[in-house]
């Protein structure tokens, strides 16, 4: 079976330690014909900059597996690759593989997202949860990307911050409800 190109496949993120869950959870991803990319498959012998080649599946991924333990925790290497994911709005699928407490195995900001926990003899369940989720059913599994909307039909999209230019009689519209202040002063 020939493996598509990286922009099809879903980045798995995870600590070196936690290898042994990501074994068999990449099992479970190929049975149930869902396309990943890993380092230790992406990243072949002689690839001139793995770090770039990370950062070039994460972005082209249409989402993000995040294997979650204390191991990944203490990874430097996991977290920056959530914040590129986060960077490049990638829907993150956080998958609860070990530890007691959720708290202690994902850094601060990720403490209220969803996730599936498959920790032990949760596993089938918690897997199951993450498949129906990089299927759609369970979209809200994902840490949900900012949505910008594209602006009112006939709204002129600008940006009312000038930064250090000088303001003009035509930026007035950006300035209101300081009348009172004024007379005061």
């Amino acid at each position: 079976m020939s493996m598509p190109p990286s922009e099809e496949r879903v980045f798995i993120s995870y600590a070196t330690k936690d290898f042994q869950f990501v074994e068999r959870l990449r099992g479970d991803l190929r049975n149930s014909n869902i396309p990943y990319w890993i380092d230790r498959e992406g990243l072949q012998a002689g690839t001139p900059n793995w770090e770039k080649a990370i950062r070039s599946a994460i972005t082209k991924a249409p989402a993000v597996i995040y294997v979650v333990s204390p191991n990944s925790f203490d990874s430097l290497f996991v977290r920056d690759e959530i914040s590129i994911a986060q960077m490049y709005d990638r829907p993150i699928y956080p998958v609860w593989a070990f530890g007691d407490t959720w708290m202690k195995c994902v850094p601060m900001g990720l403490g209220q997202v969803q996730y599936a926990d498959a920790r032990g003899e949760h596993y089938e369940q918690g897997v199951s949860k993450l498949l129906q989720a990089l299927r759609g059913v369970f979209p809200d599994l994902a840490i949900t990307p900012k949505i910008v909307k594209p602006p009112a039909e006939g709204v002129e999209r600008r940006n009312p911050y000038k930064g250090l230019k000088a303001f003009k009689e035509e930026d007035a519209r950006d300035f209101f409800g300081r009348t009172a202040m004024i007379a005061a002063l």
